[in-house]
C-alpha cells in the first residue's frame, strides 16, 4: 500500500518529495484458488490514460474484483483471505480515483468499505498484525490519524518490535500530535530496520528531525505510551 503524497501530513512531506514510500508490508499469505486473478499484484495503468478514462478503467477493473470477492464471501463469510482481499481492493480503488477527482465523497465511500472489511477480518483473526496495520493505514488515509494511532497502540502493546507498526505508527503519532511517541517508535524502527526492508529509514529520520524542530518551537506534546 503506497503512501499518497497528496494526503500526507505536512511534517511528513519533507521526506517523500523524491521518494516512493511503502507505508506497510501488505498482508501476506496465499490467495485462494480463483481469487488470484482478481486480487493479485497488478496495478491499474494510469500512464497512458487521464481523467475520465482512468476513472472508467478503475471502475471496470475494481467493480469486477469486488463483485467476485463478495460472491466468494457469500459462500464463506468467515474467510479471512476474502475479507482482506476485499478491503485491499476497496482501498486500492479509492487511491486509484482520488488522484483524478477533487470530490472526496466516492473515494471516502470506498475507504469506509475497506475499513468495514478490515474490521471484520480482525474480528476473525485479532492477532493478525499485518491486517491491523493495513487497517490503521486505511484509517489514516481517511483522515483519522488518532484512530490509526490507537490501532497501532494495540499492536505494539502485544509486539513492541513489529516493524511495520513501528514505522507506520511513527507517521500516525506525528500526525496525531503525539510527538514523543512518534520519535520513540521511529528511533526503535531505525534500530530494527536499518536497511529499509519494511519501511523507509530516510523518511523516519526526516520525521524525527522535523519533530525535534517542532519540539523546540513550542510546548511539548502529550505522549501516550502504548
Amino acid at each position: 500500500m503506497a503512501i499518497d503524497k497528496s494526503r500526507t501530513a505536512p511534517i511528513i512531506k519533507i521526506g517523500i518529495g523524491f521518494l516512493a514510500i511503502v507505508l506497510a508490508i501488505s498482508v501476506g499469505g496465499s490467495i485462494i484458488p480463483g481469487l488470484a486473478a482478481f486480487f493479485g499484484t497488478s496495478k491499474t495503468d494510469t500512464g497512458t490514460r487521464t481523467g475520465g478514462g482512468v476513472l472508467e478503467d478503475a471502475a471496470q477493473r475494481f467493480a469486477g474484483q469486488v463483485a467476485y470477492g463478495e460472491q466468494a464471501l457469500a459462500s464463506d463469510p468467515a474467510s479471512l483471505t476474502v475479507l482482506v482481499a476485499l478491503a485491499n481492493t476497496y482501498g486500492d480503488w479509492a487511491s486509484a480515483i482520488e488522484t483524478f477527482t477533487s470530490d472526496p465523497v466516492t473515494p471516502g465511500m470506498y475507504r469506509e468499505k475497506a475499513v468495514t472489511y478490515y474490521r471484520k477480518a480482525l474480528e476473525i483473526e485479532p492477532g493478525d498484525f499485518n491486517v491491523a496495520v493495513d487497517y490503521a493505514i486505511t484509517l489514516y488515509y481517511s483522515g483519522r490519524a488518532a484512530e490509526a494511532a490507537s490501532v497501532v497502540d494495540g499492536v505494539l502493546a502485544k509486539d513492541p518490535k513489529f516493524v511495520p507498526a513501528l514505522f507506520n505508527g511513527g507517521i500516525f503519532y506525528a500526525e496525531a500530535g503525539r510527538d514523543a511517541d512518534a520519535a520513540r517508535v521511529l528511533n526503535t524502527y531505525l534500530a530494527a530496520d536499518p536497511n529499509g526492508a519494511q519501511g523507509n529509514p530516510d523518511v523516519a529520520r526526516n520525521i524525527i528531525a522535523e519533530l525535534a524542530k517542532r519540539q523546540s518551537a513550542g510546548p511539548a506534546s502529550t505522549a501516550s505510551t502504548p
